[in-house]
């Protein structure tokens, strides 16, 4: 008897903690958001949402059935993001979802503003996840992005971020950002953040349509050149929450360099021109970062810091229109000897240029000092911008080559 009320009571208590789905949100009731954009229109924001159209989305092809976008579009005004995007339940028959948020997107000018408001709207929210990536729109609003179709993905928004990725991944000019990474930079003492940046071009002019209206077409989907394409480019550099400018490729590249997000890219450096042969018109060799590491050390003396930057690298040959023989141990020497120049030589524009630009410390070197003596930073953090202009920084590089390829001199010299 004992034993039957032991079980059944254990029984009764795995019921009662047991309850079922109570939370439960079925998919018929949900607008899944994959990207949202912010933008500023007098004092009120400008919220729109890009949302899987359901019986799009199950259709084959590029687009969805009928040739129609697998994508809808919703937009909403509010005093507050929170509010806007109240306000869009107004359009829409079901319940915004934003789990699958991929990306969020803000305006050139509603960024120069703050966007410090809105990521404590973000960070706060319980429905939303942190993994999603944050760029800027240059020169455009955050709708305007969003409502450009993408061949490759049916998505917009995926693409997107995926492309966010591979391009920080491969080419090493961008930087994928999550809210949490940005919130942690705006609140450092000794580094301003940066973000990625996308910009919509023209590929090919069409008959002078609006490079807009045509990118919002289905037809994009089903044509082999897009007369709109979405573009990534530069890093933008923020003062805290506010966008204060966009630096070049090359900056943004050596950028990279210092903040050690270097995974692969691709440098062409000069082919020497051969004594004794007529001068040609200056042809490059493709060298291939396949690794990187930097390491960002400060010095102390006197209370005057230098920052010492040690970069390592390992790369590969990718072409070699040169005549010069690849067999030969010197000429890998010389190769690496030129590639590390180039290196140096990026970091240091990049370095001076943001010194002299922007006078914003978004390599982190704050932070370095901090490390390394928290007491003079104390002294040293309440007028950091100025300090940082004028901050010494020594870089050395060090490449290997490891591979030349699968065949060692060119046919070309044949």
């Amino acid at each position: 008897m004992k034993k039957m009320l032991i079980f059944f009571s254990i029984v009764l208590l795995m019921l009662i903690v047991n309850t079922g789905c109570w939370s439960r949100k079925e998919l018929n009731e949900l607008s899944i958001v994959t990207g949202l954009g912010l933008d500023k229109i007098g004092d009120e924001y400008l919220l729109s949402a890009q949302v899987i159209s359901p019986a799009s989305i199950a259709g084959k092809g590029s687009g969805g059935k009928g040739g129609t976008s697998n994508v809808v579009n919703f937009e909403s005004r509010g005093k507050t993001p929170f509010a806007a995007m109240r306000k869009m339940s107004t359009e829409l028959a079901r319940r915004l979802y934003f789990s699958h948020l991929r990306l969020l997107a803000f305006g050139d000018e509603f960024a120069k503003e703050g966007i410090g408001p809105v990521l404590d709207f973000f960070s706060r929210d319980h429905e939303f996840r942190s993994d999603y990536n944050i760029v800027i729109v240059h020169k455009d609003r955050a709708e305007d992005l969003l409502d450009i179709l993408t061949p490759l993905e049916t998505i917009p928004a995926l693409k997107i971020h995926q492309s966010v990725e591979m391009s920080e991944r491969v080419w090493g000019h961008t930087i994928l950002t999550t809210i949490d990474d940005l919130i942690a930079e705006i609140t450092s003492t000794g580094k301003e953040p940066v973000l990625s940046g996308l910009e919509i071009k023209t590929a090919k002019e069409k008959g002078g349509k609006n490079k807009q209206e045509e990118g919002e077409k289905v037809s994009e989907l089903q044509t082999a050149s897009p007369a709109v394409v979405l573009q990534h480019i530069h890093l933008a550099v923020f003062k805290r929450d506010k966008l204060m400018g966009w630096l070049t490729s090359k900056e943004s590249l050596g950028t990279n360099f210092v903040l050690d997000k270097i995974k692969s890219t691709v440098i062409p450096i000069p082919c020497e021109q051969q004594k004794g042969k007529q001068k040609k018109k200056p042809t490059f060799i493709s060298m291939e970062i396949m690794k990187s590491k930097t390491k960002n050390k400060a010095e102390i003396i006197d209370d005057e810091p230098t920052i010492h930057i040690e970069i390592n690298t390992e790369a590969s040959v990718g072409d070699v229109p040169c005549d010069i023989d690849m067999t030969k141990a010197q000429t890998i020497y010389q190769l690496e000897n030129k590639l590390e120049k180039e290196i140096k030589k990026t970091v240091e524009t990049a370095i001076h240029d943001v010194q002299k630009k922007f006078k914003l410390d978004i390599f982190g070197f704050g932070e370095v000092i901090h490390r390394k003596d928290p007491k003079l930073w104390k002294k040293l953090g309440k007028n950091w911008d100025k300090k940082f202009a004028t901050l010494p920084v020594d870089v050395t590089v060090k490449v290997r080559i490891l591979r030349t390829g699968t065949t060692n001199n060119s046919f070309l010299k044949k």
